[in-house]
């Protein structure tokens, strides 16, 4: 999978604007954020703040490691574990969507990750 995000910073007059291009992956997903700006610093510090949200995500949803998502699985029908509440309204989105679809979208992430095998050393999905 890749995603492309695409933001515009304020432009000065003056000079015309080009595309930065910034590559990073998070959760095994390749993704791309382009800037439409002037300015190459402004570029990189919006940059790194998205790569700060994308860490951030990984850090608290991937299923491998100390996350929420592994915390819940390990724990699940025996305690309680808390989680930050970003995951929290992932959650929650996700049921919602699942209730609207009448259950054609899943949020659940077993059988995905038992047909393709989905691990900290293999993040590429195959295609169905």
């Amino acid at each position: 999978m890749f995603f492309t995000f695409i933001c515009s910073l304020s432009l000065s007059i003056g000079a015309l604007p080009k595309i930065e291009s910034y590559h990073f992956t998070s959760m095994g997903i390749t993704g791309e954020l382009l800037i439409w700006t002037n300015d190459h610093r402004q570029a990189e510090v919006a940059f790194a703040k998205a790569q700060n949200i994308f860490s951030d995500i990984d850090k608290k949803m991937r299923p491998w490691g100390d996350s929420d998502i592994t915390r819940m699985n390990q724990a699940a029908g025996e305690n309680w574990v808390s989680v930050s509440d970003e995951t929290l309204s992932v959650l929650a989105s996700g049921q919602k969507f699942s209730q609207q679809s009448q259950g054609l979208f899943d949020l659940t992430f077993a059988s995905l990750n038992s047909n393709n095998k989905y691990t900290k050393n293999n993040t590429s999905l195959r295609n169905p």
